[in-house]
């Protein structure tokens, strides 16, 4: 995966639930979020690292819905948020963070 991040879909379970892994894969490759385990779906730190990477905007699909609502992904990434399939559920997670209140799901 250090070398090529969607690599991490052809990993055994338990590499896509390692955080170390899916950091170096997400480092590499924003989409390789795809590929890891819920938990690190919705992992602060895996999330950001993702989407910091180059084409980070493609990993927004597979963050977790608890964390779409977190004003660091919400504010740095608004335009695409609203772009997504459910883009409903999306703007209604911006606005509630961007005015402090809790997303109701």
């Amino acid at each position: 995966v250090a070398n090529r991040g969607l690599a991490l879909q052809h990993m055994p379970p338990e590499l896509r639930d390692d955080k170390e892994v899916v950091l170096v894969a997400v480092r590499k490759k924003a989409r390789a979020l795809e590929f890891a385990a819920p938990r690190l779906q919705g992992d602060l730190e895996v999330v950001l690292e993702a989407l910091k990477a180059p084409g980070g905007h493609k990993a927004l699909p597979f963050v977790s819905e608890h964390l779409m609502s977190d004003h660091r992904i919400a504010a740095s990434h608004s335009k695409e948020l609203c772009q997504l399939k459910d883009a409903p559920v999306q703007v209604e997670a911006l606005e509630n963070s961007q005015e402090g209140r809790p997303v109701q799901n």
